[in-house]
């Protein structure tokens, strides 16, 4: 039932009268609101109550509070208003006017909750109760009561700025502040928010929320928000991201992080032109050595990849297609001695240690048994041929220069692992940091 069905005050009682003789005679209509009250109803007891009111508010009262106890928070309120101020025949008592905002408030009455906080809080009344003021808005805003969302969050973040120190706790300002967030962009309070969970020295530190506070500020335009995203991003190694971050901070007028931004988009671009440059390459190795082998050039595939593009990848490929063709025979032997030396184990070692022996080099024997024990190859091949064997890489790419990271004094290995951790959920699962 709707707090906003009822009409506020004396105008409401007094309409209730003007039109009295539209309905029935008011002796019967009020007799029915009243045994409506008896059998429980909250709309008979609030209806009763409005039809004493006027001339009578202190027998008015009791169906007020009873209406109060089925659900209508507008009796209290209103029992509230009569005993904080003494209207009519009702003594004024602040504390038992409070009690009744506060059970107002409790359902998230609107104007109970507002004033409930006027009367715990402000002097001209005489409580000057911080605590219970706090624990009241909190109770109304779990209720729904946004303005008493930002009330309470007020106090428990910064003790109304500097007002109420001994009632600050990040603990209790954050879910306040998050609801007053989440109902309609208020950026105080979504900021609020953003300070309370992405403060990595806090106590109420979630990297989660952090991410998402101040990814949602940045985005409605907060400068010092995105510099924090860029921050964030830097920690995952998300570069992309951060420099996208830091450069929309410094538009923003955050001028501390233009630099840096500008130097992580070099810095992208630099890597993508030496990925682009090292992709074409790979291109251009796999189709030379694709077309050795289709030509039936076995030996002269194996001796590029071994002398010329060191790729033990493409090396690989050529004596797997010479072995599948049975083209062993013709590789050459100082090129498998390079093999063996490359694989010390596996396919490639297999095909590569019986051609050796095959051909009775005269070696096999002076380092022992097995030829490819650790460090014969590589011997073998200083003795035969006065040299060290040619060394190798692999097809991982290129590695970047000078990694632009954060300094373990900018950010802890633990705050990393919590955004990290935080991060690497539902659609991030496959980003590179994870």
């Amino acid at each position: 039932m709707s707090v906003f069905k009822y009409l506020a005050g004396a105008a409401f009682c007094a309409a209730m009268v003007m039109l009295a003789p539209a309905f029935s005679p008011a002796e019967a209509q009020s007799a029915n609101n009243v045994r409506a009250c008896q059998s429980g109803n909250a709309e008979g007891c609030f209806y009763a109550g409005a039809e004493i009111a006027p001339n009578n508010k202190q027998n008015a009262l009791p169906y007020f509070l009873r209406a109060c106890e089925l659900g209508v928070p507008d009796g209290c309120f209103y029992v509230g208003r009569w005993q904080l101020y003494g209207e009519g025949n009702i003594r004024q008592d602040r504390s038992a006017a409070l009690d009744n905002f506060e059970r107002a408030c409790s359902v998230g009455h609107y104007d109970g909750c507002q004033f409930a906080y006027d009367v715990a809080i402000l002097p001209q009344f005489g409580f000057r109760d911080i605590g219970r003021g706090l624990d009241m808005m909190e109770e109304g805003c779990e209720a729904g009561n946004i303005p008493a969302c930002k009330d309470g969050a007020a106090i428990a973040y910064d003790g109304r700025a500097g007002e109420h120190p001994g009632h600050v706790d990040f603990s209790r300002a954050g879910p306040m502040a998050e609801l007053v967030c989440a109902d309609a962009y208020d950026r105080l309070y979504c900021q609020m928010a953003e300070a309370i969970y992405g403060n990595p020295e806090s106590p109420t530190f979630d990297a989660q929320r952090g991410i998402y506070y101040n990814q949602l500020n940045c985005n409605q335009g907060v400068a010092a928000s995105c510099g924090n995203v860029g921050y964030i991003y830097m920690m995952l190694e998300e570069y992309e991201l951060a420099a996208q971050a830091y450069t929309r901070a410094c538009r923003g007028g955050q001028q501390n992080h233009c630099e840096y931004g500008q130097y992580l988009t070099n810095w992208i671009r630099t890597q993508a032109a030496e990925l682009a440059a090292y992709q074409a390459q790979q291109q251009q190795r796999n189709s030379d050595i694709d077309g050795l082998i289709r030509a039936g050039r076995y030996a002269d595939a194996v001796n590029r990849a071994v002398h010329e593009y060191r790729s033990t990848d493409l090396a690989s490929r050529a004596v797997l297609a010479a072995n599948n063709a049975g083209a062993v025979s013709t590789l050459n032997t100082q090129d498998l001695y390079v093999l063996a030396y490359w694989f010390p184990s596996g396919q490639v070692a297999s095909f590569v240690n019986s051609q050796l022996s095959a051909r009775g080099t005269g070696l096999e024997g002076t380092f022992g048994g097995d030829t490819n024990a650790a460090g014969a190859a590589a011997a073998r091949y200083q003795q035969q041929y006065g040299s060290r064997a040619p060394s190798y890489t692999t097809n991982s790419g290129p590695t970047p220069s000078s990694s632009p990271v954060l300094s373990s004094a900018q950010a802890s290995q633990q705050t990393r692992d919590r955004y990290r951790a935080a991060w690497c959920q539902g659609s991030n699962q496959n980003r590179n940091v994870c």
